[in-house]
């Protein structure tokens, strides 16, 4: 899977370093250097993953991890354009970086909905391996997301025809 990955710090040193990692990875980077800049390309670029640092100018890391937290989509919306590679868009996996990494911060980023939390500095084989994990959790939703409509759409006309079924399963 060729993933568009989102890569979020202010460091251009670690921006570039993340950039060529993620280009050698064969996965597409976009890159933002700031909280708001972060929360507009989620929007715009609809990326797979997302590496956040926690302190950014503008909007934190965390501010903007409760954000998407907040507005997640796990279902494709109406009149939503299909994501690329899946079909479907779903809010995408966040990966938390920082240089100033204490227990209580990475938990209190986990209870907000972070895949998984990174310190500052890693190896790119401890980052690689994080990636890969993120996206192969991101290709099992999606498969499960499909699966789930492919059952809906088979059983439908069944639900459809008989109330007293659908009454069951309403229940249920």
């Amino acid at each position: 899977m060729r993933a568009k990955i989102l890569i979020v710090d202010d460091d251009h040193d670690i921006l570039l370093g993340l950039e060529n990692r993620i280009t050698w990875m064969g996965h597409e980077p976009v890159t933002a250097t700031n909280g708001q800049e972060a929360l507009r390309l989620i929007q715009e670029e609809q990326p797979d993953l997302v590496l956040l640092d926690l302190e950014l100018p503008l909007l934190s890391g965390l501010d903007v991890l409760k954000h998407v937290s907040q507005t997640s989509v796990h279902t494709e919306p109406p009149n939503e354009e299909p994501h690329p590679t899946s079909g479907t868009y779903t809010t995408p996996l966040i990966v938390m970086l920082t240089a100033y990494g204490t227990i209580e911060r990475a938990v209190q980023a986990m209870q907000l909905g972070a895949f998984d939390f990174v310190p500052k500095p890693f190896t790119s084989d401890h980052l690689t391996l994080v990636i890969n994990k993120a996206l192969d959790t991101v290709t099992l939703h999606r498969q499960v997301a499909t699966l789930r409509k492919e059952v809906e759409n088979h059983f439908q006309p069944a639900l459809t025809n008989n109330k007293h079924m659908a009454a069951q399963l309403a229940v249920a």
